[in-house]
């Protein structure tokens, strides 16, 4: 009895050999752990240089074109400040509008004289109390009507005339009451759609937005 107790007690060939398999993957184990925390942390940083350079990819570039509104201030003696002012009654009322290639090479803009950039010109209004609105040229019959352009160099620019005050033209220019003034916001914008004339001619297309400026106008 006593000898078999003791034969219980020892373990057997099979018993030993999985005991040390299962000390030698354990210490396996414990030693790749500061490489496998390495390889995640490796990882995590191409994730990172990953996200970082995809975001910088995607950073606008600026646009080949600009537009303003050239309207200088007045002043004159006695009067408290200088403002931009636009009258009904003056001969001729207009102002301009100055678009710029502020590009490397040269673009082609379709001129007003057809019917591609008529209306590529408008404007934006908005009033002290909140309430915008947008002038735009009127439809118009063409007798004769083909592509023209214009061709601006680099630094070149092209200046608009615009008779505000000519209602058959523009429709959106609120002449103010008799003896009054009306004190607005505005803002040009240049757009031109593309088309089949536009990607045969190679003439520029997209939007412009010039800076907002404060004007009065006045009758």
């Amino acid at each position: 009895m006593k000898l078999w107790l003791n034969h219980r007690r020892q373990p057997t060939p099979r018993f030993r050999s999985v005991c040390i398999s299962r000390q030698r993957r354990g210490a396996a184990a414990a030693k790749r752990w500061p490489e496998n925390i390495m390889r995640l942390i490796v990882a995590m940083c191409v994730f990172v240089t990953g996200c970082v350079a995809q975001a910088a990819v995607i950073v606008p570039t600026p646009a080949p074109l600009s537009i303003s509104v050239s309207l200088p201030a007045e002043g004159s003696f006695g009067a408290s400040n200088e403002t931009r002012r636009l009258s009904f009654r003056a001969s001729p009322p207009l102002f301009h509008v100055v678009v710029a290639n502020t590009s490397s090479s040269d673009i082609r803009l379709w001129k007003e004289d057809c019917s591609w950039g008529y209306g590529a010109l408008s404007f934006s209004f908005r009033d002290s109390g909140g309430n915008e609105w947008v002038a735009r040229k009127k439809p118009r019959a063409w007798r004769s009507n083909y592509p023209r352009w214009w061709l601006l160099k680099p630094n070149e620019t092209l200046i608009i005339d615009v008779r505000f005050a000519e209602s058959s033209v523009w429709d959106g220019f609120k002449r103010p009451a008799k003896d009054s003034n009306l004190k607005l916001a505005v803002t040009a914008m240049f757009e031109i759609a593309s088309d089949e004339n536009s990607r045969e001619h190679q003439t520029w297309t997209g939007k412009i937005v010039s800076k907002p400026i404060e004007v009065t106008f006045h009758d």
